[in-house]
């Protein structure tokens, strides 16, 4: 008889503690705790296949110290981190300390059954014996075909901007594409996530039109999956018996990489503010930052929108956000420069206004 997955809940709300391990048990021998010391005894007592986390663990010890203890102390654990008030830096940041998922309470209680499901994933993933093995080769083989896979990443993304009407002058090199492919198969072979976020954010400072370069890496991150589906699914006749959890760790750090987008956005409109502030005559352009606030409120809004739901959508829904996305971009971009031909407008006539001055004088 096959033994159960044992999975440890760590959550200082009784009732959600009890939700959830009522719901895990069906599949799995599930053992709770709702404090720090509970977490860390029973981890040096029992061997488990899972941690499901709350990030709340009480107020003198959060969940992501205890996230942090976890991963110096057994680093091949697999931990699922839950909160009721997080956010997207949050999300990047328990990801990037070695959390495998982050999911959000609802107050429906939804939230359980994808914790379920993704404790499903995360154990068979676990429990593939010759699922290293397999990944293995299927990188091997990646990195072999490389070339190929950037002239059908350059097509895929040509294509793309075509669809969503995207200016050529916004295309990457292919310098740009090849260190982004490496980064990617990087990221997939360590189980991580820091080499693509370390590319993109390293880029987005050195480009002094940050918001064309964004939009680059949107195609570029919404075509990579579907690249190494169509390369993989013809080589490996046994892809159907990995496939599926390979797909899903490329899933997550696309989802982690377009929420770090999402956030890079908001940056530029907060940059912009900050420019116009510095310059003279601050107050008597205050209108001006006012009209941009306003303008682009609705854009920010639905780009946070749509990245959120980029996370629990594939296929043709997670294009369609994607398009509206980009939409929302190109509207930003459109904006800002017209903000900025506004500003230097005000600013060449107030160099006049002051050479008349001098001349008068």
């Amino acid at each position: 008889m096959m033994m159960k997955t044992r999975v440890l809940v760590a959550e200082d709300n009784i009732d959600h503690l009890e939700l959830l391990s009522d719901a895990l048990s069906e599949e799995n021998e599930v053992m709770g705790t709702d404090s720090r010391e509970g977490c860390m005894e029973l981890l040096e007592k029992h061997s488990f296949d899972l941690v499901v986390l709350d990030y709340n663990l009480k107020k003198d010890f959060s969940g992501f110290d205890i996230l942090r203890e976890i991963t110096l102390k057994y680093p091949y654990l697999p931990v699922i981190m839950v909160t009721a008030y997080g956010n997207e830096d949050l999300a990047v940041k328990v990801m990037k300390i070695g959390a495998k998922d982050y999911i959000r309470k609802t107050l429906d209680n939804n939230y359980i059954d994808r914790i379920v499901g993704n404790v499903r994933t995360l154990v068979q993933r676990k429990d593939r014996a010759d699922y290293k093995k397999v990944k293995k080769n299927a990188l091997s083989f990646l990195r072999e075909h490389e070339d190929d896979f950037i002239d059908r990443w350059k097509e895929s993304i040509h294509s793309s901007e075509e669809r969503f009407d995207v200016s050529h002058d916004l295309r990457l090199s292919d310098e740009l594409l090849r260190l982004c492919y490496r980064a990617f198969i990087t990221d997939i072979e360590k189980d991580q996530l820091n080499e693509t976020l370390a590319v993109f954010k390293k880029n987005i400072e050195q480009q002094e039109k940050k918001e064309r370069l964004l939009i680059g890496f949107e195609l570029l991150n919404m075509t990579f999956k579907e690249i190494v589906h169509s390369l993989l699914i013809k080589e490996f006749s046994n892809f159907f018996d990995f496939g599926s959890t390979l797909m899903e760790q490329i899933n997550w750090i696309i989802d982690v990489n377009e929420i770090v987008l999402n956030k890079e956005y908001e940056k530029i409109i907060d940059d912009v503010v900050e420019e116009v502030k510095e310059q003279e005559n601050f107050s008597a352009r205050s209108d001006l930052i006012l009209n941009l606030k306003s303008r682009l409120s609705d854009s920010l809004a639905v780009i946070e929108k749509k990245s959120r739901e980029i996370a629990v959508n594939t296929g043709k829904a997670h294009e369609k956000t994607v398009s509206e996305i980009i939409g929302q971009v190109k509207k930003i971009t459109s904006v800002i420069e017209a903000f900025e031909n506004e500003c230097a407008s005000h600013l060449a006539d107030d160099r006049n206004k002051r050479k008349k001055g001098k001349n008068r004088g």
